[in-house]
């Protein structure tokens, strides 16, 4: 079967513009706009919001509900654990100084003394959980 060429132009002049386009779907969205309509008229009041939304059985916990309107509004998360200097990778130099510092402790370990004695201004928890994970990994 042959294909007949034909010399088709189409006329772009002839297409109407729209005079303002369609929002984006996510803003006319109810679950869009009905939790950050209510976090800016109430406030964050996370399980009233949840239950406005249809609660956690319809799939907006408030957890779900405090995620999605921080995503739409841009907003950072408060206790970001990455953000701080304890964020960064363990050295060897630090693995070897708290080592060390294990090692001249008797009895009880002070976490506090530990992390000083680390001198990278690493917190008294992440020390310890530091030297757990050392003697987990022997």
């Amino acid at each position: 079967m042959e294909l007949a060429e034909e010399n088709v132009q189409f006329d772009w002049d002839c297409l109407e513009m729209p005079e303002a386009l369609p929002r984006a779907r996510a803003s006319r969205s109810p679950h869009t706009r009905t939790p950050c309509w209510y976090v800016a008229e109430r406030g964050h009041r996370w399980a009233e919001a949840s239950r406005i939304m249809g609660g956690a059985a319809r799939g907006f916990s408030e957890d779900a509900v405090r995620g999605r309107v921080k995503r739409i509004l841009g907003i950072e998360k408060a206790g970001s654990r990455r953000t701080g200097s304890s964020a960064l990778r363990w050295t060897a130099l630090e693995d070897t100084c708290l080592l060390a510092h294990l090692a001249d402790v008797e009895g009880r370990v002070e976490w506090t003394t530990a992390s000083i004695a680390v001198g990278t201004g690493r917190t008294p928890r992440a020390s310890r959980n530091r030297a757990r994970r050392l003697a987990a990994s022997c």
